[in-house]
């Protein structure tokens, strides 16, 4: 099943998979392409460990920070395969406002339902169940500042 955080991609998904040590891929074809679109490199993509690509181009091997390119092509490794626990840290305003309905909404989206567990007066379990019941992501919010946000990934907490 192919994990995709449609609403909670634009607070967590570049904290979280910064915190995944994604397995080495195998050697296959791909396409990485600059953020900026400027330039574009086609080879074989020798190994992944989360964080750069290892191309084998015509110019010789090549590490690509996955921060600085996409990865194009059937072949490219999914960024978010490994997204079934998480933590995100930030403003109370919007870990109690906004965040829970963002889960709510995407819990129903997929057919499932959400639970939630106060664990403490700044950290709520918020649990994503699929349309079997199972149990899809598991999402803790560390509710605080700002500030506590950029510290909470620095350490990687979150």
């Amino acid at each position: 099943m192919k994990r995709m955080f449609k609403g909670t991609s634009i607070l967590a998904a570049g904290s979280a998979v910064l915190l995944l040590g994604l397995a080495s891929a195998q050697a296959q074809t791909v396409t990485l392409r600059s953020i900026s679109g400027s330039f574009a490199m086609t080879g074989t993509l020798s190994g992944f460990d989360g964080e750069n690509y290892l191309l084998n181009a015509p110019l010789g091997e090549i590490k690509l920070s996955r921060f600085e390119v996409n990865c194009e092509g059937d072949d490219c490794p999914d960024l978010f395969a490994n997204l079934d626990e998480f933590a995100i840290a930030g403003s109370n305003t919007i870990g109690r406002q906004m965040m829970p309905d963002l889960l709510e909404a995407y819990a129903f989206n997929l057919g499932g339902d959400l639970e939630v567990e106060v664990l403490s007066g700044t950290q709520v379990k918020y649990t994503i169940l699929d349309a079997a019941g199972e149990i899809y992501s598991t999402i803790t919010l560390d509710l605080g500042s700002s500030d506590d946000a950029f510290a909470a990934l620095e350490s990687g907490e979150a």
